[in-house]
């Protein structure tokens, strides 16, 4: 994945029993294969990674299947690495020892509290806490879980808690039936994939979805080139980012440019609403007031209109909007993480970002914890960080959503004096058009169409400036850039801030793009005339 550095990967945890029946493990690794490849055609543009804790049987088979199909493993260790790898015996050691040097990316967890190394030696039920903790690792970082489980309860630590904790945020589990060496056989064949319910799901296949949507957007742009550093530090500063912080830059520059895209295709897909609205109206009234012989033209407005409820129908399905809106979010709180870390700040913007918020924004967090894993492989400290932070991030976005709420204003106030002009026009062509009707001999056919094209003059005007005013309220320019303004002055106010101010900062910025977002997903684009 290091030529990936730009796309976030989905998340697979892996789950399962240390005394798989040696005769089932073919059939558990199709199986597994299986699975992967399922999630592959979901999500064909995203990086898988898998976090396994390599113990022996389960989590080691589905780690060997995972390399092969060509995902990402990392190794989530529940204790110190050598005192882990001596509570194995020998055929799990060797495959522990084969493993780890494959993986993409090692975590250590800490010890639970009253844990020590001494007493995981000694003690099983010490060590079946730090196997509970594993599943709360995975629990919080998977999207999804391949659970190699005969289906039969436990204790602590073991494969059911982990598979009912994963449950719990409701992730999908995959469950491949698995005999046990000296245990009755399951129900079911040995290999069976049980697949997730979905009525547990949801969240899961909306994660899935937003994720391939926004790396099958990148995997675009990236081939336009990514600036040094994403563009969040100027390319002369020539830092020796540590890896961590490079993904992180990357992220935020996919995520910066599918916004832009998802953003462009929003602001068409509205557009031509308008102007098919206008055409459709237009259409009819032309008929009614000019040709009344040329019925063909009343055709023009139902398929003005259908052609609007296609365009719209299409957009909704393609979801342009929405990810506009969400991947515009993401990119500002990768910012901040990105300046956060720089910084020396060492907290996830997961943990800061829309907590108390509806479910549907949840793959947002998914993301950004998907990225925070990366930290887990250690940080040096970047020279000059808080000072960069400052004159990159915190300077540059004063002056940025300063300048941002000058452009908006003078937007607004130029629509504004657009609207006031056409009204004025409409107003004294009204007056002038009955004036010179009332002077025109009645009766006359030159008359009639004359009295056509005059009410088309009054009121195709006041159906553009209707129009008009829908785009304005529709782009909210003076929400924005009051928006923009306040943002200004938060940023102006914390320039000279150190860490802890720096940390105070990012919060808030993350409060006010998280009101951003909510504001505008309550205002959807919808045809016009709809509710």
């Amino acid at each position: 994945m290091a030529g990936d550095l730009h796309l976030i990967p989905f998340v697979i945890g892996v789950t399962g029993h240390r005394d798989v029946a040696a005769e089932s493990i073919p059939l558990l690794e199709e199986s597994a294969g299986a699975v992967l490849s399922g999630l592959r055609k979901r999500m064909p543009s995203t990086p898988f990674l898998l976090l396994s804790g390599f113990a022996p049987c389960a989590d080691q088979i589905v780690a060997r299947v995972a390399l092969k199909h060509g995902a990402a493993v990392a190794a989530v260790l529940p204790m110190p690495r050598e005192t882990y790898r001596a509570t194995m015996e020998r055929p799990g050691r060797d495959g522990f020892d084969e493993l780890l040097p494959q993986a993409s990316l090692v975590i250590d967890l800490e010890l639970v509290e009253g844990v020590s190394e001494q007493s995981l030696r000694q003690s099983e039920a010490h060590r079946a806490l730090q196997d509970e903790a594993l599943g709360r690792f995975l629990a919080r970082y998977c999207q999804a879980a391949v659970a190699l489980w005969d289906g039969e309860k436990g204790g602590i630590g073991d494969t059911a808690s982990v598979v009912e904790m994963i449950h719990e945020v409701g992730r999908e589990v995959f469950r491949i039936v698995t005999p046990r060496e000296g245990q009755p056989p399951p129900r079911l064949p040995a290999g069976t994939i049980v697949p997730p319910d979905t009525a547990d799901t949801s969240e899961a296949h909306v994660a899935g979805s937003r994720l391939e949507a926004l790396n099958r957007a990148a995997g675009r742009e990236i081939n336009r080139g990514c600036p040094p550093y994403g563009g969040l530090l100027p390319a002369a500063e020539k830092i020796d980012l540590p890896e961590f912080e490079r993904r992180v830059a990357q992220a935020f520059w996919a995520a910066d440019q599918s916004s832009m895209l998802f953003g462009k295709s929003t602001k068409a897909t509205f557009a031509k609403l308008l102007v098919l609205a206008f055409l459709a109206v237009a259409s009819f009234e032309v008929y009614a007031h000019l040709f009344h012989d040329r019925h063909l033209l009343w055709f023009l407005y139902p398929v003005a209109l259908f052609a609007a409820w296609v365009i719209h129908r299409r957009a909704r399905k393609r979801e342009v909007e929405v990810l506009y809106l969400e991947c515009r979010s993401l990119a500002e709180a990768l910012r901040t993480q990105f300046f956060w870390s720089l910084a020396g700040i060492r907290r996830s913007v997961a943990d800061a970002y829309l907590e108390h918020h509806c479910a549907e924004l949840e793959w947002i967090r998914v993301a950004l914890r998907n990225v925070w894993l990366y930290s887990w492989q250690g940080h040096n400290p970047v020279l000059r960080g808080i000072e960069l932070a400052r004159e990159h991030w915190v300077k540059h976005q004063a002056n940025w959503f300063a300048g941002v709420a000058k452009k908006q204003k003078k937007t607004q106030d130029r629509v504004e004096t657009l609207s006031e002009l056409f009204l004025w026009a409409v107003f004294i062509f009204s007056i002038v058009a009955p004036t010179y009707l009332l002077l025109a001999a009645p009766g006359h056919e030159t008359a009639q169409n004359r009295h056509g094209v005059l009410i088309l003059l009054v009121t195709l005007p006041s159906l553009a400036v209707g129009l008009l005013r829908v785009w304005v309220e529709r782009q909210g320019y003076a929400e924005q850039a009051r928006a923009y303004h306040q943002m200004a002055e938060v940023f102006k106010k914390r320039i000279d801030g150190e860490e802890k101010t720096l940390e105070e900062l990012g919060v808030e910025a993350l409060e006010e793009n998280g009101d951003w977002l909510l504001l505008h997903r309550d205002r959807p684009l919808r045809v016009i005339g709809s509710t």
